[in-house]
């Protein structure tokens, strides 16, 4: 998959992106299991004085975390591309979740470009949520 590489006051840059394709049963299997780990750690937690904060932390945590895996269509799987400040390497680690568009750190430089993918999201009405 091929990804456009920017920031702003620069020519833009390309970036091949290997993907992984994430199925809605991968994706379900995962968030469902954050969800319920976080439902069954939360009475556990609760006996641990104060016991509301815990309970709230552990539900909104399991909560907040199978939200993500469920957000996960595409993982990472290999990326190359070049800063387009300063030329250098731009790095992003293998199993980092794909998003329509992210930001990229460069080492060289420590400036973020801003990548951006054409991933098929089918939002509603088979539109991308651009």
């Amino acid at each position: 998959m091929e990804g456009t590489i920017s920031l702003f006051g620069f020519p833009s840059t390309s970036a091949r992106i290997e993907v992984l394709p994430r199925s809605t049963a991968w994706r379900g299997l995962r968030a469902s299991a954050f969800f319920g780990g976080g439902l069954l750690l939360a009475p556990a937690v609760g006996l641990v004085p104060p016991h509301a904060p815990w309970v709230v932390a552990v539900l909104g945590i399991g909560g907040f975390l199978g939200l993500r895996k469920w957000k996960e269509r595409f993982t990472i799987l290999s990326f190359q591309g070049v800063c387009p400040k300063c030329g250098g390497a731009l790095s992003l680690n293998p199993g980092t979740p794909l998003r329509p568009v992210m930001t990229v750190p460069c080492d060289g430089c420590n400036h973020e470009s801003r990548l951006t993918t054409p991933i098929p999201w089918n939002g509603p009405g088979g539109e991308s949520p651009r």
